[in-house]
């Protein structure tokens, strides 16, 4: 997905000590504070959070509720539910570029000690780099007309309604000033083989010999912005241009089935030694009409969620029967 809250909630870890200034915000209390540090920051390991998406009759949510391996996924079409837990893999090394120095950080390093609290908003940084975040915190009185309202707004197949809420929930909206670009430590690099003058002198025959080489040059077909290989894979590419005025090759395979605008291309940019580097970009990201909303909550009640969820939902299914349950859905 565009944004990356996994780097931007490592940037709260050293907010436990900044809650008490927080609390001059009227809307928020010290308590309320703790409770969504607590929440999304993970320092110890832990998060309670619910992030939920919507867009065009399709629904996916994200649930954590506690350590790592305590995550459940959903996704719907309509009101049917579809949920599982979320396997977690091995964390791999990444860096991001920082423009300011010019140079890619670390980001499992270089914790981000400046930030400040305004309000209900927390001003910080994306972690190793000088784009500015706003982390904006809505506290909910689950007992308002206001949470009520809320609720509407939220997939009515969650069955929200029939959920016990506890006296308080927080709502997070995430602001990101700039795109961020990021890779692995040990990125995967291709060889441009070909025009390598600008990226702008791409086409399907660049593409295909530098990043499928084994197919390059009588085993895909293609015209302008499109190509297919072979072995059946569709693909589309094209040029992103960021807000750091960098061009990406940007390259999308075409899915086996619908899936709503949610796959991601992948994104590769083109150095001056000659190759295309495999990143990723987080774009830039404001508060009008946000698809994706987090809402953050104490730990006890992030369990009772958790049995909630996993009671409306039916499990994932395996790989091959997934063809035919997105065609069940859909008929529906």
């Amino acid at each position: 997905m565009r944004g990356n809250p996994q780097g931007i909630v490592v940037l709260l870890c050293s907010l436990v000590a900044s809650y008490v200034a927080a609390a001059e915000a009227p809307e928020m209390t010290p308590a309320d504070w703790r409770t969504v540090t607590n929440g999304i920051m993970e320092d110890d390991g832990n998060g309670y959070y619910m992030d939920i998406y919507q867009k065009e009759g399709f629904a996916f949510f994200g649930l954590r509720y506690g350590k790592e391996s305590n995550q459940l996924n959903g996704f719907s079409m309509g009101d049917r539910w579809t949920i599982d837990s979320m396997p977690v893999g091995e964390k791999i090394p990444t860096q991001c570029w920082n423009e300011q120095s010019k140079k890619w950080v670390d980001q499992s390093h270089g914790l981000d000690e400046h930030h400040r609290i305004e309000h209900n908003t927390i001003h910080t940084y994306y972690t190793g780099t000088n784009v500015p975040i706003k982390l904006k915190v809505t506290p909910f009185d689950t007992q308002s007309a206001a949470w009520q309202q809320q609720l509407k707004k939220f997939p009515q197949g969650l069955k929200f309604q029939q959920v016990k809420w506890p006296a308080h929930v927080f709502l997070v909206g995430t602001t990101q000033a700039r795109d961020v670009i990021c890779r692995e430590t040990e990125q995967a690099k291709y060889p441009i083989r070909g025009d390598r003058r600008s990226i702008e002198k791409l086409n399907n025959a660049i593409i295909v010999n530098s990043l499928f080489r084994e197919f390059y040059p009588d085993r895909y077909t293609g015209t302008r912005g499109r190509f297919t290989l072979d072995d059946g894979r569709h693909f589309t590419w094209y040029l992103q241009t960021t807000t750091l005025g960098e061009k990406l090759l940007a390259v999308l395979q075409k899915p086996e089935f619908e899936t709503f605008g949610m796959e991601e291309p992948r994104y590769y940019q083109w150095t001056a030694d000659g190759w295309l580097e495999e990143v990723q970009w987080y774009e830039h990201t404001d508060d009008s009409q946000p698809m994706t909303q987090r809402l953050t909550f104490s730990s006890e009640f992030a369990q009772q969620l958790a049995s909630h969820l996993k009671s409306i939902g039916t499990a994932m299914p395996a790989f091959d029967q997934f063809d035919s349950l997105m065609d069940e859905q859909t008929d529906e």
